[in-house]
């Protein structure tokens, strides 16, 4: 699915809405340009995915039809393929990762950081014998992460692991890598990318 697509199923996602929008509102609502918008739509009416029709004043209206559903529907099932595919490449990458760690005889690890990728990483951790021991991250302390009390991160020298986890994007997880290596935990932190 290339990006161009992922566009046209967004814009045919809001058009199919039943608030009536203008361009500048589908341009701020995709935060794309208006131009990109205005192009789009004409090329979608072109093609018989909609219809423009007009209101009062220089309000147009825009209107799905039968071959833009068709085609919004095409659409939604290849992006859920491709979301699919790379959650599974994702998952199996992993794994890899966690397999990699226990042949090194790491097996207990701390996931700093409460997110999307730590749930993949929970997951794939559970097809091996690496054990999470603990979680902690500064702005969900108090929450569950799969039975597992969210910690503050300043509880840390209380457990024994062989690692600490970031699950942050590259920015984040660069920072506090840093932070984590000079109060004492170097060679002990690994970010974790999927």
């Amino acid at each position: 699915m290339t990006p161009k697509e992922i566009r046209i199923l967004k814009l045919l996602e809001a058009v199919e809405t039943d608030t009536p929008t203008n361009q500048r509102a589908l341009a701020s609502k995709l935060d794309v340009s208006l131009g990109l918008v205005n192009g789009f739509l004409q090329k979608m009416a072109g093609e018989g995915l909609c219809c423009i029709s007009s209101s009062a004043g220089s309000q147009k209206k825009y209107i799905l039809t039968p071959e833009g559903i068709a085609e919004k529907s095409r659409l939604t099932y290849d992006y859920m393929l491709l979301t699919y595919r790379q959650f599974k490449e994702s998952l199996n990458k992993l794994k890899r990762f966690f397999q990699e760690m226990e042949a090194l005889d790491i097996n207990r690890v701390v996931f700093f950081g409460v997110n999307d990728l730590a749930e993949m990483a929970y997951l794939s951790l559970q097809k091996t014998s690496v054990k999470m021991i603990a979680v902690v991250d500064r702005d969900k302390i108090g929450d569950h992460f799969f039975g597992r009390m969210i910690e503050d991160p300043i509880v840390l020298p209380r457990y024994s692991f062989d690692k600490i986890l970031i699950t942050q994007n590259k920015l984040v997880a660069k920072r506090l890598e840093s932070d984590l290596n000079r109060d004492g935990f170097k060679g002990k932190v690994e970010t974790l990318v999927p």
